[in-house]
């Protein structure tokens, strides 16, 4: 289940996000980024954690500036670009890392405070790291303890050059602050403490809001007509006596047996090794923030080294591996969870002439087994340190997911399929989503307002602290901790973020409940399949050295070809007659079963369709009055700006009242977009 640039999840590069699904699919766009005052969560305020946590290199919110004595530093340390906004400069610098290199950004960093502000953000070194040197972090070079020093490193070991030690790092604040809401904001949410956004009770409570529970004895027939039939998610508890040999595997032990192994994590290719480093850096610096707020329960982490200058990742990097699961298995160090292992027909309806087996049963709850190796990757070994996690989105393909952590807990929300979570904006055909920028950035800005919509009614126990209360009580919220499976159905939206350092295994399927959807899913939305693989390419007989140019390739390439081909040439437009004639071969009472179900599905599509052209045509009437305005003003009368510069200042805001009471969804004052290049900004 891990999605990471998915059309339906918002993420890095080729492999983000996640929780379920599969890193390497589509781009996403992202929202901009929200400053503190726009803030609308509750939690927006961190005053008592920002006095015992001043950033390191003493920038202060915007407001501050009011109080400050003295002349405003950002015209003292910023020239004549002081009118431009802080998003814009970081915009540009971020934005040209191809051509500013490291020395240019650690020149720009000694003109002044604020350049140093502007030239030493955590993620302008990170996406110079991305673009300078592909990603790629070497096993040789490691983690140096912030992306800065990182890339650093590596640039000195090109140029044959020695890095001074970690040691060496500096330690001493600038004397002078620089005010900015903008650059303050990533310091402020790597502040903000998971815990206000933990769900009430105990892990093993059940308010009407949270992710249900079942025992791990629960029986297959059972747990199929409750749960997958219904398309409802599911949290199976750990049996008394796990099964699960591997159960505990850390990141340390991914490292002790897997140490040279080459990895992506997101847009970051390294070794389990190095990911490790990154992994316990993280670790180290938010423990650090708990111990000196006082929190003395926080379990220590191993010496490491990270940078006391930087910013914590707010969201850290997230680790994808479709190969070690394989490993793993072969090593008895995991199984499938046994109600997710067989499925029995008997739920679905389905009506058979034969007797069914248990080898059937296998089959039927993973029928992408019958496309053999043409099928996306679909095991995944997920890791990551406390914050990392998966944004809001949907697994790939229609297929459900189950997600099964090792070691650490992870915070799961939930929303039904056809709920879209507040923050993330879906394109009318489902293909691509807009979402904010980080996990933590979303739920700051959103997460009580989907509380309030989507949260438990007033009546109910589980609204807290003046959260929640009076939602429809469509989000679901529970934790999973170790040796637990989460069952997410397909189409479900959910948001994953790790309380701890995590290690889990997830896995995408296609059983019988799922199965008409898919079916329809390849059959009209061709363009949207992603991850099946057209040509084979083997990887067997790799040499391990040279994965650090091989890992991540084949699903770059095969990113491409989805991209680049078009119309009738797509493979992917095939697919669906592959597929089920892969169905009919198998058992043709299931394939008869499915097209059945399938038809319905497109007549309640169909309908819907209808009913969505009948609305657009009602609010056509509405669309003609804003074009007839906009036509008035083309053919004689005066533009905006004209009435403006010649005093009809009120003309130009009664228009603007008439454009936002007429259904407007911004405040536009009465003017047409072309009108704006004749303002002198």
């Amino acid at each position: 289940m891990p999605t990471a640039t998915s059309s339906f999840n918002g993420s890095n590069s080729a492999a983000a996000a996640a929780s379920s699904g599969q890193p390497h699919i589509r781009a996403t766009k992202k929202t901009k980024r929200s400053h503190p005052a726009s803030s609308s969560s509750a939690f927006a305020s961190t005053s008592s954690l920002s006095l015992s946590h001043p950033h390191p290199l003493n920038i202060k919110p915007a407001g501050n500036a009011l109080l400050a004595s003295g002349p405003p530093s950002r015209y003292l340390t910023l020239g004549s670009l002081a009118i431009l906004s802080d998003d814009l400069i970081t915009h540009v610098i971020t934005a040209y890392s191809n051509i500013l290199t490291p020395s240019d950004l650690c020149a720009l960093s000694a003109v002044s405070s604020a350049w140093r502000a502007f030239a030493n953000q955590e993620g302008v070194w990170r996406n110079t790291f991305i673009e300078r040197h592909g990603g790629i972090m070497k096993p040789e070079i490691g983690w140096r303890g912030s992306w800065k020093m990182t890339c650093l490193a590596h640039l000195a070991e090109q140029q044959g050059k020695a890095f001074p030690p970690s040691s060496r790092l500096a330690s001493i604040r600038p004397s002078n602050p620089f005010y900015s809401d903008s650059l303050y904001l990533p310091h402020r949410l790597s502040l903000l403490p998971l815990s206000k956004y933990l769900p009430t009770g105990s892990a093993g409570s059940n308010p009407s809001t949270a992710i249900p529970r079942i025992p791990a004895s629960s029986s297959l027939a059972d747990f199929h007509a409750r749960y997958p039939a219904l398309n409802k998610p599911v949290i199976i508890e750990a049996p008394e006596e796990s099964s699960i040999a591997g159960l505990g595997t850390s990141t340390e032990g991914l490292k002790d047996k897997y140490s040279s192994r080459w990895v992506r994590a997101e847009a970051i290719r390294t070794t389990v090794s190095v990911y490790a480093q990154y992994s316990h850096c993280c670790e180290k610096q938010q423990s650090a923030i708990a111990r000196a707020d006082g929190d003395e329960d926080v379990a220590r982490v191993a010496e490491v080294r990270y940078d006391p200058m930087t910013v914590p990742d707010e969201s850290p990097f997230y680790l994808f591996d479709s190969e070690i699961p394989s490993q793993m298995a072969a090593d008895g160090l995991w199984t499938v969870p046994q109600q997710i292992l067989q499925c029995p027909s008997s739920p679905y309806q389905i009506q058979r002439s034969s007797p069914e087996s248990a080898q059937r049963q296998q089959v039927e709850a993973d029928l992408f087994s019958l496309l053999s190796s043409s099928r996306p990757d679909y095991r995944w070994l997920i890791a990551g340190p406390t914050r990392s996690g998966s944004g809001w989105h949907k697994d790939p393909n229609y297929t459900s997911a189950w997600n099964t952590p090792l070691s650490g807990r992870k915070l799961w929300l939930m929303l039904p399929p056809h709920v879209a979570p507040p923050g993330v904006y879906v394109s009318e055909d489902g293909a691509e989503v807009t979402a904010p920028v980080s996990l933590i950035e979303w739920l700051d800005d959103f997460y009580v307002e989907t509380k309030r919509l989507h949260g438990p009614p007033s009546s109910s126990s589980s609204a807290r602290g003046g959260i929640g209360g009076g939602g429809d009580g469509q989000l679901l919220e529970g934790i999973c901790g170790p040796g637990e499976t989460v069952y997410v159905p397909s189409g479900w939206w959910h948001l994953v973020v790790n309380l701890e350092e995590s290690v889990a295994l997830t896995q995408n399927f296609v059983s019988l409940a799922e199965l008409p959807e898919v079916l329809f899913f390849m059959k009209h939305k061709p363009e949207q399949v992603s991850g099946f693989k057209f040509s084979k390419t083997s990887s067997e007989g790799r040499e391990e050295g040279s994965q650090q140019q091989q890992v991540g390739q084949e699903e770059e390439d095969q990113e491409e070809d989805e991209d680049e081909v078009e119309g009738d040439a797509d493979p992917r437009r095939g697919l669906y007659d592959v597929f089920l004639g892969k169905l009919k071969v198998y058992d043709e009472e299931l394939a008869t079963w499915a097209l059945q179900k399938l038809a319905v599905i497109e007549e309640r599509e169909k309908a819907t369709l209808e009913a969505a052209r009948r609305e657009r045509e009602a609010g056509a009437a509405d669309g003609s009055i804003k074009r007839k305005r906009k036509t008035d003003e083309e053919e004689g009368g005066l533009t905006w700006w004209d009435k403006l510069k010649a005093g009809e200042g009120n003309a130009g805001a009664e228009a603007g009242e008439q454009d936002k009471t007429a259904g407007g969804a911004t405040f536009a004052m009465g003017l047409a977009e072309d009108e704006l290049e004749d303002v002198p900004w």
